[in-house]
């Protein structure tokens, strides 16, 4: 215990050097923003008032140096124009594949621990890597023991990354624990669930045999889609090694600049990854948790690729129902549902009734009627869910982090959905895939009861292709194989 109070204390010190800065400047930051139209990335930098160009490249080094956890928290932040403004994220957008990358001996030490010391005799890497995240790099190399000696893509972790995070979410768990004693309210939307969910995401990252499963699971669900692919495992994975097939292609962003004037093309692209992700979260249960623009590249034919694999967001069946149950009820412009089902959920989580509930599901209702109109749930969903926090803080209500967690996966793909096509109407394609998991929920659910029933009266119950409809997770996805 000495040692882990020794490191947290470490670990803020580091941190306070870091921030601390960036707080004492912040006053002085020109607020002025880019009015250039010029699309180039280096154009808008040069075009920035000279003190925002500087304290945003000096809260870049910062926020490296701060780690993993802070990167990933401004991975995100930079896909949102709308909410930091186009100068964060043209100098925050760098996070995304180019962070500062380890000395390449460390990735010589991780493939001689996964593949032996002769192991440069099988795979040949290009000592640079192609792209550099919060958690660990990629190489792009060649099996030279193929006869085409096929292109891969060797994704290698950070050395020491695990320490570093199991110090940030301890951190991240003290400040949870202790921010509703300084303000109350903030305990209704529960931060040591989000700091929980947030630090499953992370470690989920920390073994890279969890990102091969993640691919097979994605491969199996998209096999009959044209419009979206995933990498192609090659050899047995390790805790610190993936080998992937390689796939050509250039960013989404990157892409959509280059490609400016064909409005139909990036309306078809939007309209794809909008329909990708909301059948990833309503319909299998298993999706993408960090599809930043910097993890979905467009292929030379068109598709989609989606990388780095290592986050999903899978619920549990009583979770993803309460999820599709709220967002259909929103959908139906029932928000006496939607509220009572907000309000039964928290009612079996805590024993603290509720304050005012049919307060509550007044507040909830009238959120529904607003959403029938011209402002749609889905068009506005960080608006929506934020009122619907702020109701339950007021009436008691313990948010269920499964339900924010869903609905800002959906809010991080508004962001490139904006850069792309901003007059999508991201609720005509949401909406029936919404409704269209909950039928295929309800499916299951009748299936099951008549297979137990005939299974209780001694008969023996028909044959289901219950891959349909199945709910699964990471962890109970088969290994990935050679």
């Amino acid at each position: 215990k000495a040692r882990k109070a020794l490191r947290m204390f470490a670990r803020l010190v580091k941190l306070w050097f870091a921030l601390a800065p960036l707080t004492l400047l912040y006053p002085l930051l020109n607020q002025s923003s880019s009015t250039t139209d010029d699309d180039d990335k280096q154009s808008k930098e040069q075009e920035m008032p000279w003190f925002t160009r500087w304290y945003l490249q000096f809260c870049l080094k910062n926020v490296e140096w701060s780690g993993a956890a802070v990167i990933k928290l401004m991975q995100w932040l930079s896909s949102r124009p709308d909410l930091v403004g186009e100068d964060f994220c043209n100098i925050f957008s760098r996070l995304q594949d180019s962070t500062t990358p380890h000395d390449y001996v460390h990735t010589q030490e991780a493939m001689q621990e996964a593949f032996g010391t002769d192991w440069e005799s099988t795979i040949a890497l290009e000592p640079t890597p192609i792209g550099s995240g919060c958690i660990g790099q990629v190489y792009k190399g060649r099996l030279l023991k193929t006869n085409n000696k096929q292109e891969v893509a060797v994704k290698v972790l950070h050395p020491s990354i695990e320490n570093d995070i199991d110090v940030d979410l301890d951190l991240l768990r003290m400040v949870a624990k202790f921010l509703p004693l300084i303000y109350q309210p903030v305990s209704w939307l529960n931060p040591e669930g989000a700091v929980e969910e947030f630090g499953r995401m992370l470690t989920s990252q920390l073994d890279l045999r969890q990102e091969a499963r993640n691919i097979q699971v994605f491969q199996e669900d998209f096999k009959d889609d044209d419009n979206v692919i995933f990498p192609q495992v090659h050899s047995a994975p390790t805790r610190r090694v993936l080998v992937e097939s390689f796939i050509e292609g250039k960013p989404i962003l990157e892409f959509a600049k280059e490609h400016a004037s064909d409005h139909d093309l990036l309306h078809k692209l939007c309209a794809a990854g909008i329909r990708i992700v909301c059948k990833m979260i309503f319909v299998y249960n298993h999706c993408h948790g960090d599809l930043h623009p910097g993890n979905i590249f467009i292929t030379p034919n068109g598709d989609m690729a989606l990388l780095d694999c290592g986050i999903v967001n899978a619920y549990s069946p009583e979770d993803h129902a309460h999820i599709v149950n709220v967002l259909t009820s929103f959908i139906r412009h029932d928000g006496q549902r939607a509220g009572r089902l907000l309000m039964e959920n928290s009612s079996r989580r805590t024993a603290v009734a509720g304050y005012d509930p049919e307060g509550f599901v007044t507040k909830i209702d009238a959120l529904a009627t607003r959403a029938a109109g011209p402002e749609h749930m889905m068009e506005h969903l960080g608006t929506y869910i934020s009122i619907i926090c702020n109701a339950a803080a007021h009436h008691h209500v313990l948010m269920n982090q499964s339900f924010v967690s869903a609905a800002l996966a959906v809010k991080v793909q508004e962001g490139i959905v904006l850069s792309l096509d901003p007059s999508l109407e991201i609720w005509r394609i949401a909406n029936p895939i919404i409704l269209e998991g909950e039928a295929k929920r309800r499916a299951k659910k009748l299936l099951t009861r008549f297979t137990t029933k005939s299974k209780s009266s001694g008969g023996t119950p028909p044959s289901f292709p219950w891959n349909l409809f199945s709910n699964r997770t990471a962890s109970t996805a088969e290994p990935v194989h050679k």
